[in-house]
């Protein structure tokens, strides 16, 4: 559900989207500060994909890539790029999907819900693991 903003000056009135208080979108650092992620509008959901590494490259000057897929048709694609959050969907007070684990290669539950303006909480639920982490907003 959208919030709108309506300006009224003498006859004309504007209507300005608002964003709500639960929008996620943008770009966010990860706990440990090793990429950055920007969660965006993908139809009905949102997703998220890598925009910056601290490392992107590897030993030999190219781009990481997917090496722990357990799809080997997936391995060679680079990880810069890369979606690793998917089917992001506002309910109960949170945003539920999945998150890509690149480094495991496994794909967990996620849910992500908005403590601060400028703060997330993640929650990374996995073979009856659960961690969580915060990221911060960010820029590039």
């Amino acid at each position: 559900m959208r919030n709108f903003l309506i300006l009224t000056l003498g006859t004309a009135a504007f209507l300005f989207g608002a964003k709500p208080q639960n929008d996620i979108r943008g770009i966010w650092l990860t706990e440990k500060g090793q990429m950055k992620v920007e969660i965006y509008n993908a139809g009905t959901s949102q997703r998220g994909k890598i925009v910056w590494m601290d490392e992107p490259t590897d030993s030999r000057g190219a781009l990481k890539r997917d090496e722990n897929n357990p799809d080997k048709k997936l391995r060679e694609r680079t990880l810069m790029g890369m979606d690793i959050l998917e089917g992001l969907q506002f309910r109960n007070g949170q945003w539920e999907g999945s998150l890509y684990a690149a480094k495991r290669g496994v794909t967990t539950d996620v849910t992500i819900q908005k403590t601060k303006e400028d703060e997330l909480l993640i929650t990374v639920s996995y073979r009856g693991f659960t961690r969580q982490q915060t990221w911060k907003r960010s820029s590039l």
